[in-house]
This record gives C-alpha cells, sequence and structure tokens, in this order.
C-alpha cells in the first residue's frame, strides 16, 4: 500500500467525520466561535481545532459532558440526532 493512497483515505476520513461535522454545526447554530467554544469545554483551541477537523478523537470529562448537553440545548439540538458509535471493523474470532 502506498503512502499517498494511506495519506488520501487519512484526509478522506477526517473531512467525513461525524463528530467533527456535529461540532461544526453546532457552533455555527450557535454563532460562536472555537476559541470561545474551547474556552467553554475546557480545551486548547488548538484541540478544538482538530476536534473540528477529525484529526482527534472527542473526549470529554463528566463535566465537559454537562457543558456541552446545554450547549446542544442552547442551541436547539436534540441529543438523539448525535452520531451514533462507528461499527467496529475489527475481525473478531
Amino acid at each position: 500500500m502506498s503512502v499517498s493512497y494511506v495519506i488520501m483515505v487519512e484526509e478522506y476520513l477526517k473531512k467525513n467525520n461525524p463528530n467533527a461535522k456535529m461540532l461544526k454545526n453546532l457552533r455555527a447554530r450557535l454563532g460562536r466561535t472555537q476559541a470561545d467554544l474551547a474556552e467553554t469545554m475546557g480545551v486548547a483551541l488548538r484541540t478544538w481545532q482538530q476536534y473540528e477537523e477529525g484529526s482527534r478523537s472527542v473526549r470529554f470529562y463528566p463535566w465537559q459532558v454537562k457543558v456541552f448537553l446545554k450547549l446542544l440545548q442552547e442551541a436547539d439540538i436534540s441529543w438523539e440526532s448525535l452520531p451514533d458509535r462507528p461499527p467496529d471493523n475489527s475481525s473478531k474470532k
């Protein structure tokens, strides 16, 4: 497998990451900046940017989940519309 193919696949997955899309949508609906949401969520700006790029997995502490749910409510987004867990592609024997 060539390096360029791997890079293309990684870029495709980043651009089509449902978590990244959801975070961008949330921020747009709230009319807030990345810096503002990063501060609200207690993460570094670069971390939030990576969440939105899809290059970093979103991980929140319990207190951050609480803040996130309040942001969803403020944006009139149901928690039920959040992306589901991706399927496990590993082969189980």
